[in-house]
């Protein structure tokens, strides 16, 4: 089975009780990857793990160690038995500001959740609305704010919405199936950033450096759906990033026919590669990223 190399090129405690209006923006052009990601694509893949002696993948067929400078694959290695994944449920989970605070100091990956706690006090919330435009972006505790929140070309059914930075500055918005990715001040509540990636997108997590926006593009709702895709708190055993892979993998979400990554800091769309999320791979100065169909290698700054 060959790889076929890809390159993406050339183509990102307030106290009054008054809303707040958004200085409407003109319409954006859906981004394109803007820098040089390595990439391979690969049929079949399953799985990639690291350890201190390298990289391994998996496919339906073989497996191989991973050079990771160069993405290049070895000879087949004897088929070895896949090791169990065991994920352990919570039923009592912490409250949100708790699991933040405990996120922070363990350096783990900062999820799309449901609720985000602000560094200034009380929590950032996404309102739906039966009435079009009516949806609101909501900040309680500590002085009461709101905002209108962008208008989406569907009714808003996943409600993993909202991250946070680690840094705690600045906040993620993306309500899927809208088509944007929308970077908010989490105590104000106004619009720093949006990047349109043209078709419905959804979140997944910021790496802990706070580098890097992974999420999902491509896909549909279901035109009878009744209820929410799945809204549980993702959960982890102690000193276990919430967002690990096999339990990212568990949680219920539109099917999606794409991963793409965004560079925070420079706002620009990085890569979108073929297939869904597998596994986000911080090493010492790269990541490497694995979608059921590809594997890309990033820089990656220290944190």
């Amino acid at each position: 089975m060959r790889a076929i190399w890809i390159v993406f090129w050339g183509i990102g405690c307030a106290t009054t009780h008054t809303p707040q209006s958004s200085t409407p923006q003109a319409p954006t052009q859906a981004a394109q990857p803007t820098t040089s990601a390595k990439a391979i694509e690969i049929d079949g893949l399953l799985d990639l793990t690291c350890d201190s002696s390298g990289c391994m993948l998996t496919t339906v067929t073989s497996r191989h160690a991973l050079d990771t400078a160069t993405l290049q694959r070895g000879p087949a290695l004897e088929p070895q038995a896949p090791a169990p994944i065991e994920i352990s449920l919570n039923e009592e989970p912490a409250e949100v500001g708790a699991r933040w605070n405990t996120q922070i100091a363990n350096g783990w990956r900062s999820p799309f959740q449901e609720v985000i706690p602000t560094p200034k006090g009380g929590r950032v919330s996404y309102l739906r609305s039966l009435e079009t435009d009516a949806a609101r972006l909501m900040r309680t505790g500590g002085g009461m704010r709101a905002q209108p929140a962008p208008r989406a070309p569907g009714p808003v059914s996943y409600r993993r919405w909202l991250a946070l930075h680690p840094t705690g500055q600045q906040a993620y918005l993306i309500p899927w199936p809208h088509h944007e990715v929308i970077a908010l001040d989490p105590d104000s509540l106004m619009t720093g950033w949006r990047l349109d990636l043209g078709e419905p997108a959804l979140g997944l997590f910021i790496d802990k450096t706070g580098q890097y926006l992974v999420g999902e593009t491509g896909g549909s709702a279901e035109s009878e759906q009744l209820l929410d895709y799945s809204g549980d708190p993702i959960l982890a055993d102690e000193g276990t990033d919430p967002a690990a892979d096999p339990g990212l993998a568990e949680i219920t979400r539109p099917e999606m026919t794409h991963t793409f990554i965004i560079d925070l800091e420079n706002q620009v769309l990085v890569a979108r590669l073929p297939g869904t999320y597998m596994r986000f791979i911080p090493l010492e100065d790269v990541a490497l990223i694995a979608t059921t169909r590809a594997i890309a290698r990033l820089p990656l700054k220290e944190g």
